[in-house]
């Protein structure tokens, strides 16, 4: 497991734990903390890539001045920034939209935090994994749905509140352990 994967996970234990002993807390700030973290530790892998690939005889033949640094940039980019940036823009998007549609039906759809717990979930996931995540929280939300209608509770409202987190627990670590191995996954990583 690389350490972005440690990452993730530590960041949603420390946000489920503050959810499951009843703290309210600023989403929005772990939100964003979790995006610099993520930004940081994508420059940090890419300095040491760089010295990496000047201590090979072989490597420093893909750095600057034998090959101009737009292919180092890129090749870093793609490898450690691009999964996290198109999740963030779709995070940012989901969070837009749930706020949007809660405000518009007078916020009973979301507690005030939840559009900010979705997004770390959609944010961490990375990308393709945030598709797993979605289809994750629709899915357990469809079962928990399913089984109040078999006990016979009706017309209650299911809150997707205690989903958010573990859904993006389960799917990085099935991400890790599992899908990044298949080969229709490399397919969906672009």
């Amino acid at each position: 497991m690389n350490i972005f994967v440690w990452e993730e996970l530590t960041v949603l234990a420390l946000v489920e734990a503050a959810i499951l002993i009843k703290k309210r807390l600023p989403t929005r700030a772990a939100f964003w903390f979790s995006t610099a973290v993520v930004f940081f530790t994508g420059v940090g892998l890419s300095l040491n890539l760089h010295s990496a690939w000047q201590a090979n005889g072989f490597t420093r033949s893909f750095l600057p001045p034998y090959t101009p640094i737009t292919y180092f940039l890129l090749y870093s980019g793609f490898k450690f920034f691009f999964p996290y940036v198109l999740s963030l823009v779709v995070a940012l998007l989901f969070i837009f939209w749930m706020k949007s549609a809660n405000r518009k039906r007078g916020d009973v759809f979301f507690e005030k935090e939840e559009p900010y717990l979705a997004g770390l979930g959609i944010f961490l996931s990375g990308h393709p994994g945030w598709m797993i995540y979605l289809l994750a929280v629709v899915f357990c939300y469809l079962i928990i749905h399913l089984f109040q209608r078999l006990k016979g509770i009706k017309n209650k409202r299911v809150p997707l509140y205690h989903l958010w987190i573990p859904a993006g627990l389960f799917v990085i670590l099935i991400n890790a352990f599992w899908l990044s191995h298949c080969s229709w996954w490399l397919l969906l990583k672009l």
